[in-house]
C-alpha cells in the first residue's frame, strides 16, 4: 500500500464533501486532470451538488452520485458537453476511496463516484481526479454498510448537502449562476413584519374618553355591516330625507328578468354575420401562408433541381474529356507502333531481309489465333491441348526412344486447327502472339539430364589412391620420430 501513495503525484487542491454520513475530505490532482477538476469546482462553487442524492451503490466497488435529476442521466458540464477521459500512468484505481467521474470513455460530466475497493478495470475508461484522506475514509466506507433496493438505491437515500472548497487551485474560476435557495418562506415574514400595527388608543388620559369609545364602537359595526356592500350617503347620513331602505328588494332582484328585445334576434344575426366575416378572413390568411409556404418549397425545389443538373453536367463533361484523353492516348500508340514498323524504301541488309521473311513466315501460320480477352479463346486453346494430347497417346514409348516417326497423318496440324476455328468465325487478332506449328516429334525423344548436385556431400580421403589424387594433403605428425628419420633420409639420398 505505501508503494501506491509513493507512486502517486502530489495533489494540489482540496475539498470537504459533506454528506448525511459524514465529511469527506478529497485531495485534487489539478495538474494531472485539469479539465475533470475545473469542471468539478466549478459545478460545485454554483451549488450544483447540494442536495443530490447518490443514486448508484455497489458494495466493495463504487458508489456514485452528483446528478441533481437522481436519474445517474444528467450530463451536465461547464464546457457545454462531454469531455474526454484524462488518463494518467501514475493515477489507477488500485484501492478504496478514490474520486473518478462517471460515464462512459471520453464522455465524461459532472457525476462522479467513491471507489469502495480495487477496481483496475476501470483505468482509461474513467478519470481519477481524486482521493479521500484522513479518517474521513471511514465515513465513505460506511456505505457497505447500507441496504441496497432493486435499483441499486442505497436504503435509507444518502445525500450530499454541501460541497465547501478548502483549496481551490483555479482562482480564476468565476461561478456562473449561484443555484438560490428558496426564499418564499423569508418573503412572507418580511411582509408580516413590514406589515403596520394596530396601534391602540389610550383614551384614559381624555375628558370625553367614553363618547370616543362608543362612537368607536357604532363605526365599527357599521363597518362590519357594510364591509361587503358599496356605501352611500344613505347609509352613512342621519338625514330624514334620505331612506335606508333598498328601493328594489333583494328577493325581486333574483327573480328579475330582462324583457325580450325586438332588436335580439337582428343582433344575433348580424353577430353571426361578423364571425362569419371573420372565419373568413382566418381562412384567406392560413389559405395565404399556405400558398407562400408553397412557393418557399418550390423555390427550393426548383434550387435543388438545378443543383443536380449542374452535377449531371460537371459528369457528363468530365466523362467526355476522359474519353477524349483515351482517344489521344490510343492514337498516339497508334502512331508509334507505325514508327516502328519498317520502311519498304530504307536499305536493308541480306540479315535483316532473312529476319523479316522469317517474321512473316510465323506471322502467316498463326492467322486464326484471337485475343486473349474474346470469349472464344478458351475454346480454341482447349482445341489446341486435345491435339497434344491426341499426339502424346499416338506416340509410343518404343518410337520416342528409337526417335521413330509416328503416323500422324489423320490429326489436323496447329495450322489445320488455328485456321478452322478462323473459319468458324472468330475474329483475327492484330496483336497476336508469335507461334510456330511444330509438326516435328524429334523434341519427344530428348532426354533431359541434370547434374548431379554434390554440394552437401564431402569426398572421402583414400590413402591407397593418395598419388593419383593431386588434392591429397600429408596426414602425418611431423614430430614422430619415425617420419623424422623418413624426412632425413630422403634429404640424405637427394
Amino acid at each position: 500500500m505505501s508503494s501506491m501513495y509513493i507512486n502517486e503525484p502530489r495533489t494540489s487542491g482540496k475539498v470537504c464533501i459533506v454528506t448525511t454520513l459524514g465529511d469527506i475530505d478529497v485531495e485534487l490532482w489539478s495538474k494531472e486532470c485539469p479539465l475533470a477538476v475545473r469542471n468539478f469546482i466549478q459545478l460545485a462553487l454554483e451549488g450544483h451538488y447540494d442536495g443530490t442524492t447518490f443514486h448508484r451503490l455497489q458494495k466493495d466497488f463504487l458508489v456514485q452520485g452528483g446528478d441533481p435529476t437522481g436519474t445517474g442521466e444528467a450530463d451536465d458540464s461547464i464546457y457545454g458537453g462531454l469531455f474526454k477521459t484524462e488518463a494518467h500512468q501514475r493515477l489507477q484505481f488500485t484501492r478504496r476511496g478514490l474520486l473518478g467521474t462517471a460515464g462512459g470513455k471520453d464522455a465524461c460530466g459532472g457525476q462522479f463516484f467513491f471507489t469502495l475497493g480495487p477496481a483496475p478495470e476501470l483505468y482509461k475508461k474513467h478519470t481519477l481526479f481524486g482521493k479521500v484522506t484522513g479518517n474521513t475514509v471511514f465515513n465513505l466506507m460506511r456505505f457497505n454498510d447500507s441496504a441496497v433496493d432493486a435499483n441499486h438505491r442505497p436504503v435509507p437515500e444518502q445525500r450530499v448537502l454541501k460541497v465547501k472548497i478548502l483549496d481551490n487551485p483555479f482562482p480564476d474560476i468565476v461561478p456562473r449562476v449561484r443555484k438560490e435557495e428558496p426564499k418564499t418562506e423569508k418573503k412572507k415574514d418580511k411582509k408580516k413584519s413590514t406589515a403596520p400595527k394596530a396601534t391602540s388608543k389610550n383614551t384614559a388620559l381624555l375628558s370625553f374618553g367614553d363618547e370616543v369609545e362608543e362612537e368607536e364602537a357604532v363605526l365599527a359595526k357599521v363597518n362590519k355591516d357594510i364591509s361587503k356592500k358599496g356605501k352611500s350617503a344613505h347609509d352613512v347620513l342621519n338625514d330624514e330625507k334620505l331612506s335606508k331602505a333598498a328601493a328594489v328588494a333583494p328577493e325581486e332582484l333574483s327573480t328579475y328578468e330582462k324583457p325580450a328585445s325586438p332588436n335580439d334576434s337582428d343582433d344575433e344575426a348580424k353577430r353571426a354575420e361578423r364571425l362569419e366575416k371573420v372565419k373568413a378572413k382566418l381562412q384567406k390568411r392560413k389559405l395565404a401562408e399556405k400558398a407562400k409556404d408553397d412557393e418557399d418549397d418550390d423555390i427550393i425545389g426548383a434550387i435543388a433541381d438545378e443543383k443536380k443538373r449542374k452535377i449531371a453536367e460537371e459528369k457528363a463533361r468530365v466523362a467526355e474529356e476522359l474519353r477524349e484523353m483515351q482517344r489521344g492516348y490510343a492514337k498516339s500508340i497508334r502512331a508509334q507502333k507505325a514508327e516502328d514498323t519498317p520502311n519498304a524504301e530504307e536499305p536493308q541488309t541480306e540479315a535483316m531481309k532473312e529476319y523479316r521473311k522469317m517474321r512473316l513466315t510465323f506471322k502467316k501460320d498463326t492467322k486464326g489465333i484471337v485475343k486473349q480477352s474474346d470469349p472464344k479463346r478458351e475454346a480454341q486453346t482447349m482445341a489446341m491441348l486435345d491435339q497434344l494430347r491426341t499426339r502424346i497417346s499416338r506416340s509410343s514409348v518404343t518410337g520416342v526412344i528409337s526417335d521413330q516417326k509416328v503416323d500422324m497423318s489423320d490429326v489436323p496440324t496447329l495450322k489445320d486447327t488455328i485456321e478452322g476455328a478462323a473459319k468458324d468465325g472468330l475474329p483475327e487478332d492484330e496483336d497476336k502472339e508469335e507461334l510456330v506449328d511444330e509438326t516435328d516429334d524429334a523434341w519427344m525423344s530428348h532426354k533431359f539430364i541434370a547434374p548431379e548436385d554434390t554440394s552437401g556431400v564431402t569426398k572421402a580421403r583414400d590413402a591407397n589412391m593418395k598419388d593419383q589424387d593431386e588434392e591429397w594433403y600429408p596426414i602425418g605428425d611431423p614430430r614422430n620420430k619415425i617420419a623424422q628419420r623418413r624426412r632425413d633420409g630422403a634429404t640424405d639420398a637427394s
